[in-house]
């Protein structure tokens, strides 16, 4: 029979293992889940979501009881994987500053991108931001799906808010001429395919 939340927090502040493992085994697709969308593959991500449960575990006395146990699990496994990708955009020489807009990037209004928005769904978006750049993808995910202020990421981050409100603009124009593009190659595929002239069947009566 599953513990109740208040005996996972009691058996967590004991160091109880058994517990430990419940819980990992209660939260651990969700938590996969946060970790995904800022992972390059699911061995990635895999490791992001171990590495942080063991914060989790070695780190529970910082747990406020009062707070949601899954909300501040989230919350630190979430962290923690940022904190790999930041690492690793440092590893990569992939400073976090303000760049040039390259050509036909400024030519996407605030309007089409709501419209672009609009005729895709939320696993298409996901599907998406997963493609984009390192970088790109970690402030997109920071801010438009984990909802975090500018301030925060740039705490998070060590940018500052103007580069974040930047990166995040240029990641959006990213993601919307992605998208744009695809769909515009799907629907040229669409109109060939419509327009391809069909093939005469010719029976064996005809030709004898």
């Amino acid at each position: 029979m599953q513990k109740s939340g208040a005996e996972h927090i009691e058996g967590m502040q004991r160091g109880d293992r058994s517990v430990m493992q419940e819980v990992y085994e209660l939260y651990r697709r969700k938590m996969f889940g946060i970790c995904s969308r800022y992972s390059n593959s699911k061995e990635e991500a895999a490791d992001f979501m171990h590495d942080g449960f063991l914060k989790v575990f070695t780190e529970f006395g910082k747990f406020n009881p009062k707070a949601p146990l899954e909300a501040w699990i989230a919350t630190v496994i979430r962290n923690n994987t940022i904190n790999q990708i930041r690492k690793k955009i440092r590893t990569l020489a992939l400073p976090f500053e303000d760049e040039h807009y390259e050509a036909g990037e400024e030519d996407i209004s605030e309007d089409e991108q709501d419209q672009w928005m609009q005729c895709i769904s939320s696993e298409e978006v996901l599907y998406y931001v997963g493609l984009l750049p390192l970088k790109y993808r970690l402030i997109l995910n920071m801010y438009a799906i984990d909802g975090m202020t500018h301030q925060e990421i740039a705490t998070q981050t060590g940018m500052s808010e103007g580069t974040s409100k930047s990166q995040l603009s240029r990641a959006r124009v990213k993601l919307i001429q992605m998208i744009r593009i695809d769909h515009q190659k799907k629907s040229d595929d669409n109109k060939k395919e419509v327009f391809r002239p069909q093939k005469k069947v010719v029976q064996y009566e005809q030709i004898r």
